[in-house]
């Protein structure tokens, strides 16, 4: 035995090294990722089969295995957070192998974004996992459809239309467009699906932060086909829209049995739209957070379905009403938000101030009543009232009567706390009356309501037969042509933001955009699509009344262009254009492109480079603390 060999071993640290540095890296990656938009879901089972139970069929669900993010309860979700998925699975917790990824909605040349599965989690008592994934950093801005993988799901996979709106955040700005009462399906006015499809094309160019539905979507005859009809406008608008139900949705039909009491239970239900509304959108109410912003999603067309009964469309009671439940959920949300220093904002149909028109017995047969309901229940209607005077309500956005108007409701009258709580309606998307359409754009500037009008006189931007923004484009956005060049109108009386989607052939030169005389443009960024082709997210701003003003992605003369990858404002850069790819009329030159993961993280303590957050410092002093620690006993 040499002498060396004659010494005592010293512990090796090596594998305690290594364990505290992988406990440190996973603390450090879970504590980076911030979760979406998602507060509360008080119903995980709410397309649950066994409890839509009705004798007329419901062949059309596309709410599957998926029960959050969905086409009605959208997830919204920055890049590099986290999105926690709800997947209704009944196998015990048997599944421990599952895959996420996002691809872009109704896309020519889409582009698949692979989410990282970080966990997941069964629960016993609702059937349901939840699935944790994990944003890449380099995710574009876009609306995407959630696919999810398992091998003991149904088919392998399921997957949800429009579930996922990636957005960068902008501190508390909001773009908010507000739409209600389309009712496309109503037998006066039979041009609303064309009109509904135009307007929410028009909306998809503004990519607004979000996208507020105020309820009836569908009319109340046909409820199989009408829901059918509707979902596939929606899944091919490529916006992720947050619904809530109106009346029209929600009108049940109950056929009088013989052997069975009118009150244990009454009769047989044959529909119930909130039934398809659950099969096909999602939950009747929900809660989720943006900027500051607490929402909360109501049911204002609650109740038995007894109070709901009609003939089709001919019913008795169609005005407001929120049952004990609810309003208990919508009050732990309202006292929640205030307490976490949030601004809520109440999202229904009706209008709680009513005025009140008492529900009447609707079984067997219905009494239609020829005065306008705005709402019926007196004891819900207080109750509303009384948590939007007592906790921090900003604001109330509302659908239902076919018209726009802006009104408060003043709080303390008169005290040195007074404030004014703003009711907004907004008028019909697509029924009735052709001079009667519009959506309303809300702007949110600092965590305050800025703009709601179109312009002074008239609320709601105007929209129906004829587009009013729209892009012609001169070839097919699939990434096989080498340039496309678009055609651009906006026959408003208001410059309009819009953000086109252009796909080309990807060029060693990289990409360039040049705008004529009137635009504004900027390429925000650059991405690769599934095809490999380049997909370039082009900011343009419209003056009024713009006729067919020219725009042109093409390969950058010279090279130096814009290639996959690039970001205008990446992380860890600085904001602002700062000339980054953004052209005065007739520019071409591009500038040198930044690329999404590069640098040093940037931006200091805060979360949103590749830097580590300040608020980490005490773990990696805690981890450092323990490895020396850790080598001085293995001495």
């Amino acid at each position: 035995m040499t002498p060396c060999d004659a010494r005592p071993r010293r512990a090796s640290h090596l594998p305690f090294i290594a364990i505290v540095l992988a406990v440190a890296g996973t603390m450090l990656a879970n504590a980076s990722l911030r979760a979406d938009s998602f507060v509360s879901l008080p119903d995980r089972d709410y397309s649950d089969d066994h409890r839509l139970v009705q004798t007329d069929p419901r062949p059309h669900a596309p709410v599957g295995a998926i029960v959050y993010p969905v086409l009605g309860f959208p997830s919204v979700v920055a890049p590099g957070d986290s999105i926690e998925v709800l997947v209704a699975h009944a196998d015990g917790g048997a599944t421990t192998a599952w895959a996420a990824r996002l691809v872009t909605a109704v896309d020519p040349a889409p582009q698949t974004v692979p989410l990282v599965v970080t966990g997941h989690a069964w629960d016993a008592a609702t059937d349901t996992y939840l699935v944790s994934v994990a944003v890449p950093d380099a995710t574009p801005e876009d609306t995407f459809d959630l696919v999810v993988t398992a091998a003991t799901l149904p088919g392998g996979e399921d997957r949800q239309r429009n579930a996922v709106r990636v957005r960068r955040e902008r501190g508390r700005n909001l773009r908010i467009v507000h739409v209600a009462d389309g009712q496309l399906q109503d037998v006066s006015t039979l041009v609303s699906p064309l009109i509904a499809a135009q307007t929410l094309e028009e909306i998809r160019l503004l990519q607004p932060d979000l996208v507020i539905y105020s309820g009836d979507i569908a009319f109340g005859g046909d409820y199989v086909a009408e829901y059918r009809e509707n979902y596939e406008l929606f899944a091919g608008s490529g916006l992720a829209i947050h619904l809530a139900p109106g009346n029209h949705d929600g009108y049940a039909t109950i056929i009088p049995t013989a052997s069975t009491p009118a009150d244990d239970p009454p009769g047989q239900l044959a529909r119930d739209g909130l039934h398809y509304w659950a099969d096909t959108y999602g939950p009747t109410h929900y809660a989720f957070r943006l900027a500051g912003f607490r929402f909360v999603a109501m049911n204002t067309y609650d109740g038995e379905a007894k109070r709901r009964n009609g003939l089709g469309f001919f019913v008795g009671n169609f005005g407001g009403q929120v049952d004990p439940a609810q309003l208990a959920w919508i009050a732990d949300q309202t006292r929640a938000g205030t307490d976490a220093g949030e601004d809520v904002i109440l999202i229904g149909h009706h209008d709680p101030r009513g005025p009140i028109t008492p529900n009447r017995d609707s079984y067997p047969w219905p009494a239609p009543r020829g005065s306008f309901q705005i709402w019926n229940d007196q004891g819900s209607s207080d109750e509303l009232l009384r948590l939007i005077a007592n906790d921090h309500v900003t604001a109330v956005l509302l659908g239902h009567e076919h018209g726009d108007e802006h009104d408060e409701l003043v709080v303390n009258a008169g005290a040195p706390d007074e404030r004014r709580v703003p009711f907004i309606k907004t008028t019909t998307l697509s029924e009735g009356a052709l001079d009667r359409h519009g959506y309303r754009l809300i702007e949110i500037r600092d965590g305050r309501i800025d703009r709601i009008d179109y312009e002074p006189g008239q609320q709601s931007i105007p929209a129906g037969l004829g587009r009013r923004v729209f892009a012609v484009l001169s070839g097919a956005n699939d990434g096989r042509e080498a340039s496309l060049t678009a055609a651009l109108d906006n026959r408003l009386t208001r410059t309009m933001t819009i953000t086109l989607e252009l796909t080309v052939a990807t060029t060693p030169d990289g990409l360039a955009v040049t705008a004529a005389a009137p635009l504004t443009a900027s390429v925000r960024e650059v991405v690769a699509t599934d095809v490999g082709a380049s997909k370039a997210y082009v900011e343009v701003t419209l003056p009024p009344l713009t006729t067919a003003a020219s725009l042109e992605l093409a390969p950058a003369v010279g090279g130096g262009g814009l290639q996959p990858g690039f970001q205008r404002d990446a992380p860890g850069g600085s904001s602002g254009n700062g000339g980054g790819g953004t052209t005065t009329p007739g520019a071409t030159t591009p500038p040198a492109p930044r690329r999404l993961g590069g640098g040093g993280g940037g931006g200091g303590g805060c979360r949103g480079g590749n830097g580590t957050p300040g608020s980490l410092a005490p773990l990696l002093l805690l981890a450092a603390a323990m490895l020396v620690l850790g080598t001085r006993r293995a001495r």
